[in-house]
């Protein structure tokens, strides 16, 4: 057997070292076969490799079936300049019925993008006095083409087109024959800015037109893309944008990974220190699910985001979570006797309700971010989903076998080889319950007068506004950046970032359209020698988008705390699930009071980030709720105050432990990521100091209270304390 088991042991550990190079490294076989590392295969965001989205609302008074067919259309027309521009896999849909959301990963330059997408595109040909003569609907086919040795477009028109234009050209040479100072322009007009008015000196019978100015070769083809598709049936308003240079995100993802990686080290080790040879089984369980977790992503093309990269480690700091709880389990079923096979056995057994529990409530609140999120939000919950699943059958599947290997082995038999101490500390919570409900009412209360008195630090994405973000390969100080920003806003916050604090980030209450945008870019470009590319960064809101994103918000966190109260409801009982609502109010206050008290900016990600503390505070809640439920049956006999203050002191160890590792994957994240990443690191960092603390001397004694008063409990009231 032990042999046996030596060997299996062995040919896993040979596995995952084979999967890890080939993950990392790539192998070649011959010339036909090659398996190229995880890094050719991941497929990267918009905000880590570059792109642009664009949300764009309909100006129109159309409704039902009308709006509906002029929104195919626009996003049809919007497809078709998209094509122009090659990006590999556009993403554009409609949303809210008048509204398209178009995102484009990959591009070069997201400027030519943004300046592309939403021209509406309406082209005309008018006479000297303003008389429509054509349109562009009746174009036939535009290209670019050299003109006079200089970039150019030219126009074919259709039948119809060609006949009028050749009338109307007949009859405007007709006065320039006549009177050589009559004024016989055709002024040729797109989006109401003329782009040029030739003369007419002559008939031109053959139905061919040419748009000459002062273009580069790209601003031609893109003109003859945007007349070719058309123009938009409806005039579009940009309500949001974020723009992402590719630069800027091969960094962020460079960084963001790094990070990752620290952290990740930081967990395997500290699980060796507390756990000794489980705790390096579990780090070998660990591997395989971020392994899997890769694998599965890549399989069904899911997209790594920022936010999405913080999904990823936030799961393998969870997913140390069900290892502590089975693991923490195994240590008691042998401080009460059992051999290790035994207690192996028993402990796997008890915990996994527990862990299928808590990891059902932070399923749901992964489903309620996927269903209200946009974006990045979205990228954010699959990754968190996929995670969390992956991350239970490592648990329960992978480090149970290599446990069982292990005891087979004969690795893992002592009590010094889990990492037992001989004595516990014990905590009287219930009957010192006022204080740590006391310091949650001072914090609470604190920062509700806070933002009453200050209010709250609220992102553009919810007060409306643009951020703009350049490099500037210099640092330039504020007061001679003033110099122009004074011109658009002379509130506008200016902050110096990156290294050498050459980039800088500006931030305006202005909702500044594209054409704003790129006018107070060339300020800069003119006045510091700049590139397109030196602009790496820009995002805009409408002012109804914030009202949106705290409706949307709002609905999210009722819908997720309604499925989890009734999900403990069936699962435990009705007092279970008011008490774990009480510990969610609880950690949003506290998380909310945090933000009023340093005016850190709430924004999307804060949302995003607030309802995964509720998913994860749940999670860490059930634990103790599943245990107090165990020794209900077991200790029938027992006051209230010593079933509660058993069950916490039987499962803290497992609180701290995984908050413990959770916190170095997110705090790596913090420290090392960009200010991107960072927004959705900080508020989890609140929210998991928050939700321990909640689990541990708020849930608990809640219920305690609840119960107590309503004396609903199966054993001697004269117990009762």
């Amino acid at each position: 057997m032990k042999n046996k088991s030596t060997i299996w042991f062995v040919a896993i550990l040979l596995v995952v070292a084979l999967c890890m190079f080939v993950s990392t490294v790539g192998i070649n076989i011959n010339d036909d076969i090659h398996i190229g590392p995880f890094s050719e295969d991941v497929e990267l965001g918009l905000d880590l490799q570059g792109g642009v989205y664009v949300v764009l609302e309909a100006k129109t008074d159309l409704t039902g079936s009308e709006l509906a067919q002029k929104m195919e259309e626009t996003k049809i027309i919007i497809e078709n300049r998209v094509n122009g521009l090659g990006v590999a896999d556009p993403y554009i849909t409609i949303e809210s019925n008048n509204r398209l959301r178009v995102e484009l990963a990959g591009l070069e330059d997201p400027q030519e993008a943004i300046d592309l997408i939403g021209k509406t595109a309406l082209l005309e040909f008018k006479d000297a006095k303003g008389n429509v003569i054509l349109t562009g609907k009746n174009v036939d086919k535009a290209v670019s083409v050299l003109y006079k040795n200089k970039p150019a477009v030219s126009l074919k028109f259709d039948s119809d087109g060609a006949k009028i234009f050749k009338d109307k050209t007949s009859e405007l040479a007709a006065m320039r024959a006549a009177d050589r100072n009559a004024d016989t322009r055709i002024l040729i007009v797109l989006d109401g800015k003329v782009q040029s008015d030739p003369f007419v000196d002559e008939t031109i019978s053959d139905g061919n037109c040419i748009i000459s100015g002062s273009y580069t070769q790209d601003q031609a083809i893109n003109l003859a893309n945007v007349i070719q598709a058309g123009a938009l049936p409806v005039e579009l308003e940009e309500l949001e944008i974020s723009a992402v240079g590719p630069s800027l995100g091969l960094e962020s993802f460079d960084t963001s990974v790094y990070a990752g990686i620290i952290g990740i080290l930081l967990i395997f080790g500290y699980m060796i220190v507390m756990y000794r040879v489980p705790g390096l089984l579990a780090d070998i369980a660990l591997t395989i699910f971020i392994f899997l977790d890769i694998l599965i992503m890549i399989a069904l093309h899911v997209k790594i985001t920022l936010p999405g990269i913080a999904g990823i480690v936030l799961t393998i700091g969870m997913a140390v979570d069900a290892n502590v709880i089975i693991f923490e389990r195994i240590k008691e079923e042998i401080r009460l006797g059992k051999s290790t096979r035994v207690a192996v056995k028993s402990g796997f057994h008890r915990a996994l309700s527990s862990i299928i529990d808590g990891n059902v409530t932070t399923i749901i609140t992964g489903v309620v971010l996927y269903y209200f999120g946009t974006g990045l939000i979205k990228g954010f919950a699959i990754t968190l989903l996929i995670g969390i699943v992956i991350s239970m059958f490592t648990a329960i599947v992978i480090t149970r076998f290599l446990l069982n290997l292990a005891v087979d082995m004969g690795i893992a038999k002592s009590e010094k080889a889990f990492g037992i101490r001989t004595k516990e500390m014990k905590f009287d919570i219930i009957n010192n319950r006022k204080i740590f409900m006391g310091i949650s009412t001072l914090i609470i209360v604190g920062g509700i007068i806070m933002a009453s008195v200050s209010g709250y630090n609220y992102g553009i994405d919810f007060t409306g506004g643009t951020l703009m973000q350049a490099d500037l390969g210099k640092e330039v100080s504020t007061d001679a950046l003033r110099e122009i920003t004074d011109t658009l806003d002379k509130d506008m916050s200016i902050v110096h970032t990156g290294d050498e604090n050459h980039q800088i980030m500006l931030r305006t209450s202005k909702s500044l359209d594209n054409t704003e945008r790129a006018d107070f870019f060339k300020l800069f470009k003119d006045k510091y020698a700049l590139t397109a590319n030196s602009f790496d960064k820009q995002e805009k809101f409408e002012p109804a988008i914030g009202g949106e994103t705290k409706s949307k918000a709002l609905v999210s966190v009722i819908i997720a705390t309604i499925c989890m109260l009734a999900y403990i409801t069936i699962r435990f009982q009705f007092k279970f699930g008011i008490a774990a609502i009480v510990a969610l109010v609880h950690d949003v206050l506290i998380s909310l009071a945090v933000y009023a008290f340093f005016k850190i900016p709430i924004n999307s990600s804060f949302i995003a980030a607030i309802l995964t503390i509720v998913g994860y505070s749940i999670n860490d809640t059930i634990v103790v709720f599943d245990r107090i439920r165990e020794n209900i049956g077991i200790m029938n006999k027992e006051k209230y105050s010593d079933i509660v203050n058993t069950s916490i002191n039987q499962t803290i160890k497992r609180s701290i432990n995984t908050s413990i590792t959770t916190l170095l994957a997110i705090t790596c994240l913090y420290i090392l990521g960009v200010s991107a990443i960072r927004d959705f690191a900080f508020p989890l960092i609140i929210g998991v100091l928050a939700g321990t603390y909640s689990s541990i001397f708020i849930a608990s004694p809640i219920w305690y209270l609840l119960e107590r008063k309503n004396g609903e409990m199966n054993f001697s009231r004269r117990n009762k304390k």
